[in-house]
């Protein structure tokens, strides 16, 4: 937020609010972010998503080369890159000059789709050979804590998504499956809106269990309770092992269970490493 230079290679992804327990507001927010290319030099790389009205915003901001990411088919690029069904294309001066295929990807969900589109962007940059980054993307399998897939146990599938402390990454785990989720949901606000993620929730036929935790999760028991999903609520939990142990006996075999908070840890835990880690080792602890 205070500083007064860029780096050499600045990406702009999605903005959404956040931390709203410290700025004013989604616009105070925002601005907190522009110094990663406001201050940038011609010779310095600003990528950034046009599909986000914030993230376009900061892109055009500074004297960095552009370069553009979207996903929107009819949205022609000169410098960057699209992501075309599964495939992720480079283009120059309006001339594609890569072409990657992404449907052997191990990293689940749009939201990822994107974030290869931008880590691409800047492998080009770095003069990274195409085949590397070709074998990255079908075995990268992401970072800790980040839809983290945990361990198979009695044909229950565990994802650790514990760095989810907003909405919108909840948002984006909940549509990377198919299969029927049983979501452990909530911890202490961040003072942000759920609408948006109660609407999903509400109408995401896969969604089997609610497992409410915390401040937050009092407050998504408190709103489901008179509405027809009101049958898919467990809960709300003061303590983690239980709302855990709740979770394992709600799932099946072919089921999913997601740690998804949208909300940070700090009612329970130290920080989103220590709930996640939790969550690991109690499912270690599954016989």
């Amino acid at each position: 937020e205070f500083l007064q230079t860029s780096p050499y290679i600045g990406v702009c992804l999605m903005i959404t609010e956040d931390h709203l327990d410290y700025h004013n507001n989604r616009e105070d927010y925002s601005l907190a972010k522009q110094a990663i290319t406001k201050f940038q030099s011609p010779s310095n790389y600003a990528i950034f998503n046009i599909d986000y009205p914030a993230s376009k915003q900061i892109g055009q901001l500074g004297q960095g080369q552009k370069l553009a990411i979207t996903a929107m088919q009819s949205r022609a690029i000169t410098n960057g890159v699209k992501n075309e069904n599964e495939t992720i294309s480079v283009y120059k001066e309006g001339n594609l000059i890569s072409s990657f295929d992404c449907s052997k990807r191990t990293l689940r969900g749009k939201h990822n789709f994107e974030n290869m589109a931008a880590a691409i962007a800047v492998a080009k940059i770095l003069n990274i050979e195409d085949v590397v980054i070709q074998h990255t993307i079908k075995t990268f399998k992401g970072l800790e804590h980040r839809l983290q897939f945990v361990a198979e146990k009695n044909g229950v599938k565990f994802y650790n998504d514990s760095i989810s402390t907003i909405p919108e990454p909840t948002l984006a785990a909940l549509q990377s499956f198919t299969e029927p989720i049983v979501l452990m949901f909530g911890g202490r606000s961040k003072k942000v809106n759920y609408q948006s993620l109660y609407d999903l929730m509400s109408r995401l036929k896969n969604l089997k269990q609610i497992i409410c935790i915390g401040e937050t999760g009092q407050e998504a028991y408190d709103y489901f309770k008179t509405t027809s999903i009101s049958h898919k609520l467990r809960g709300p939990f003061k303590d983690f092992t239980s709302a855990f142990n709740s979770a394992v006996e709600s799932s099946n075999a072919g089921d999913v269970v997601i740690l998804s908070p949208a909300s940070t840890s700090f009612d329970m835990f130290n920080n989103y490493k220590d709930r996640g880690e939790t969550f690991i080792k109690l499912v270690s602890q599954i016989e």
